[in-house]
Parts: C-alpha cells; sequence; structure tokens
C-alpha cells in the first residue's frame, strides 16, 4: 500500500469525521519530497468521542480492515494490506509523575494534542490537501534537526526514541535535545524495564548502520545503566543478520541483568555465551549450533569467535540445506534438492543409504547437511 491509497482511505473518512494522518507517515511523505511511497504503519487522530472511534473501526471493519485491538483509553489498532493502522482520539495528557504512563482527557482542539508530541518533526498533521504545521516542524524537516517537543522528564523513553530518530533519519539533535534529555534522564529509572526493552526491540528492526550508531549513542549518553551490569564500549559487533525484535541483544548479551523481562530468545542468546571454546569447522560449528537460532549464532559468534566469518558463511550455507531421512527416497531427493540450491555436484555419499537405529538418525542427518555444507565451502576457496 502507498501513501496515496493512505490519502484515499482519509478522504473517505474526513467525509464524516474529522481525522488527520499525523507523525511519522507525513514526516517521510516531506523527506521524500511529497513523492508517493510504500507505507508499512500509518497513525490517524480523530476529533471526537469514544462513540465517532468505535464507528470509524466498525466503517473500516466493513471495508475489510481488521480490527486488533480497541482500547477504551481512546485508541483502535487495525491492520489492512499488511500495513498497521493506530487510529487514537486527540487528547491532553496528564502524567502523575516523571515516567507514569500518562492519563488522558479527550479534546476537540488539535493545538492542545500537538503538544503530546515526541518531537517537532512528528507533530505535522495532513488532512488531505494540506500540511498542519503548529510547530514549525517543517522548518527542522529541512534543517534535518530533532527538536524535542513534549517533556523527556515525563516520558524517558522520548529519549531513546529520540537517539533512534536521529540514526534513522540522519539528523542532528538540536540544542534542545540535550537541555531536555539532561533532566529526563534521571527519571529512566521510573520506566518499567518492559517499556524501556520495547524501545530496544523497535529499533533493533532498522537498518544496522543505524541500529550500531544506536547503541554507540546509548553508550555515549550513558543510557544503559538499567540494563546492564557495566557499559559495553570495548566492543562493537560487527555481524548483526537481517532486522527481526531480538538482534538488540547482540549488543548487550555479556552485561545484560538477569532481573530483565527478557523474551524466551533473548534469554537463550545470553545463556549461548557460556558455551565453551569449540573448534571453529563447519562440523563442529553445526554440531552445536545446528538447532540454535540465527540470533543467537551470531551473539556466540560476535563476542566468542575467532574466525567470525565462518559462522556467517554456516548460516548463509545452512539455510540452502534441508535433509529429510525418511522415507529413503525423500531422504535422496531432499539432499539433491540441496545440492542445487547450494549449487554444486555432490555424489551421494555411501552413508546416504544407511538405515541406522532411532538414535544414530540425529547423527546421520547431521553429517549429510555437513557434507554438503564442506562441499560448498570449499567450492568457494
Amino acid at each position: 500500500m502507498k501513501f496515496s491509497n493512505i490519502v484515499e482511505i482519509l478522504n473517505d473518512l474526513r467525509k464524516k469525521w474529522e481525522i488527520y494522518i499525523v507523525g511519522g507517515l507525513v514526516r517521510d511523505w516531506i523527506l521524500k519530497g511529497y513523492r508517493d511511497f510504500k507505507v508499512k504503519d500509518c497513525d490517524f487522530v480523530l476529533i471526537g468521542t469514544i462513540n465517532d472511534l468505535k464507528s470509524v473501526a466498525a466503517t473500516l471493519q466493513g471495508k475489510g480492515f481488521k480490527v486488533k485491538k480497541f482500547s477504551q483509553f481512546g485508541t483502535v489498532e487495525l491492520e489492512f494490506e499488511r500495513v498497521n493502522f493506530d487510529i487514537a482520539l486527540a487528547r491532553r495528557e496528564y502524567y502523575d509523575y516523571p515516567g507514569a504512563l500518562p492519563r488522558v482527557e479527550f479534546v476537540k482542539d488539535l493545538s492542545i494534542d500537538v503538544k503530546r508530541r515526541d518531537f517537532t518533526v512528528n507533530a505535522l498533521y495532513y488532512d488531505g490537501k494540506s500540511v498542519i504545521d503548529f510547530v514549525r516542524g517543517i522548518e527542522d524537516l529541512n534543517n534535518r534537526t530533532l527538536k524535542p517537543l513534549a517533556s523527556f522528564s515525563d516520558d524517558p523513553t522520548r529519549i531513546f526514541r529520540g537517539v533512534r530518530y536521529k540514526n534513522v533519519l540522519k539528523f542532528k539533535y538540536s540544542a534542545e535535545f540535550f537541555d531536555f534529555m539532561s533532566e529526563g534522564r534521571r527519571y529512566i529509572r521510573n520506566v518499567s524495564s518492559q517499556r524501556l526493552l520495547n524501545e530496544l526491540r523497535i529499533t533493533a528492526e532498522v537498518n544496522a548502520k543505524a541500529l550500531r550508531g544506536f547503541f554507540k549513542e546509548l553508550v555515549r549518553f550513558s543510557l544503559l545503566e538499567w540494563a546492564v551490569y557495566e557499559t559495553p564500549l570495548y566492543k562493537t559487533p560487527r555481524f548483526l543478520g537481517g532486522p527481526t525484535k531480538a538482534r538488540w541483544i547482540i549488543f548487550l548479551a555479556p552485561f545484560i541483568k538477569e532481573s530483565l523481562p527478557l523474551t524466551s530468545l533473548e534469554r537463550k542468546c545470553v545463556e549461548v555465551l557460556k558455551i565453551g571454546h569449540i573448534k571453529e569447522d563447519l562440523e563442529s560449528i553445526h554440531k552445536v549450533f545446528h538447532s540454535r537460532s540465527d540470533i543467537e549464532v551470531l551473539t556466540y559468534a560476535n563476542w566468542k569467535s575467532e574466525n567470525i566469518r565462518i559462522f556467517i558463511e554456516y548460516l548463509n550455507l545452512r539455510k540452502k540445506i534441508q535433509i529429510r531421512l525418511y522415507p529413503i527416497e525423500k531422504r535422496i531427493e531432499s539432499f539433491k534438492k540441496s545440492a542445487k540450491n547450494l549449487n554444486i555436484n555432490a555424489p551421494l555419499p555411501e552413508i546416504i543409504f544407511e538405515d541406522p537405529p532411532s538414535q544414530r538418525r540425529k547423527s546421520l542427518k547431521l553429517t549429510l547437511e555437513t557434507f554438503l555444507m564442506n562441499l560448498r565451502y570449499n567450492h568457494n576457496r
């Protein structure tokens, strides 16, 4: 789905409701020179009541949108054609103490709603015809400057979002950013670890260069004390794999606090560093890591291997190999298909015709997979 399609949806809804596109989508459209582009996420703000929000959600649902979550706090999450849509009622936010979750009051004035936006470049509204800019956000976009709008003390997670935006968008920090951060950083301890981890997980899906810059600046600004026992200054992971929510753990696995509410996969990445020294050839690596995820392999490789490139080669090779043991016809067929995926001519080894007892079948599978990996690896050398 493209931005122009989102505008069509907006204009259709505006026949009945006062609703606007807001935030990052408007920002990115302007940065792209107002050209059409592919959209993954879209935020709308609605002037109205909970009943209006329900009506908008019902209307979209009737057009094929899937309602994922509806909140009485004035938000609804939907999905359509693999695009995530968030619709929120315009609001004023109150914080009982720094770092608390906000209390909200629904309002009917965008000039009030805008005050809760995190940065000026994210505080732009679009009504289908023109951009509404209360805070000189377009000027900051043109200057590629990240200027905060709402307090970092009220919500310290805005600091992490700011560092992410700066690195993803290749912006520079404003003087106000550092002033806000100086005040807000002290209240990070008031925010739950779960909310802070979510900021790391969201950032883990950006490109590798931006992700490295993000963590470099978290260290520079001393923003990781809540997560680690010591600050990881001496080494930066080189290979991060494709974008996933879990790959942030590669940066912090050796230093992470045990009390953090990690996911099962994140916890496995921490545990994988307890594996002792292994011989760094394909057979030895596959024997240890055949049932582990790419993220676990990358965590180990970045922090404990002497030859990280063979681990990267291993990950590339194993994706192309899928051996089925039984029936034997499927074993031979899957072996040939895997060889084709590797673009090699592989003779059938004698072991492929064996019928081992159940306790040795896993060994047979690993042997056949390693045989193919070594053929391809040696072919490339």
